[in-house]
């Protein structure tokens, strides 16, 4: 599968974090976002800098659905 986004893209957000998807992180990896959101992975919660592009994973979730963990901010 081929991503494409716009080459200034600033801000990607979407339901998986790149972990276990190499095209998604390739193209996390070329078009450097500042930053990159999801919220799906529910063991995978916390914020990680990487090459200038932070990572969010925002899941609030446990596995069973039970609110675990507070909601994120980003200053921009």
């Amino acid at each position: 599968m081929k991503l494409t986004f716009i080459s200034d893209t600033h801000s990607l957000h979407d339901r998986m974090p790149p972990l276990g998807c190499d095209d998604l992180l390739a193209t996390i990896q070329r078009i450097k976002p500042s930053i990159h959101a999801s919220g799906h992975i529910h063991e995978a919660y916390g914020v990680l800098e990487v090459d200038g592009t932070v990572f969010i994973n925002a899941c609030i979730l446990d596995e069973r659905y039970r609110v675990r963990n507070a909601p994120v901010e980003v200053a921009l």
